[in-house]
């Protein structure tokens, strides 16, 4: 079966269309009250959140609280999510972790 050069043509906008919609919604959703509140980097290599370790971003340190495994990630982007309590959520490649930003010192609000 044979398609009109036409029909290729929406079925292909509408597949892109929907990759980027899917892509555009990959936030948390606002089930517990959490907004969005900025976007960080990891620095170097990303393989989960352990609290022993921490997940080191290019302007602060993530302690996690929840512990997730993650496939080996080079640099990936972090979303920072925080509800009205002032607690932390971030998402990286689609899995999201709690914890608390922490300065060396003490916790610390995201920068």
């Amino acid at each position: 079966m044979k398609l009109p050069l036409k029909y290729l043509i929406v079925l292909h906008f509408l597949l892109v269309s929907a990759v980027e919609l899917f892509a555009a919604n990959l936030t948390l959703p606002d089930t517990e009250g959490y907004k969005p509140v900025g976007e960080s980097i990891v620095n170097g290599e990303f393989k989960g959140c352990n609290a022993q370790v921490g997940i080191r971003m290019t302007n602060t340190l993530f302690i996690c609280t929840t512990f997730g495994f993650s496939p080996t990630l080079y640099y990936p982007k972090v979303t920072v999510f925080k509800n009205k309590k002032g607690e932390y959520k971030v998402l990286i490649n689609g899995s999201e972790y709690k914890g608390y930003f922490f300065n060396g010192y003490e916790r610390t609000e995201f920068p």
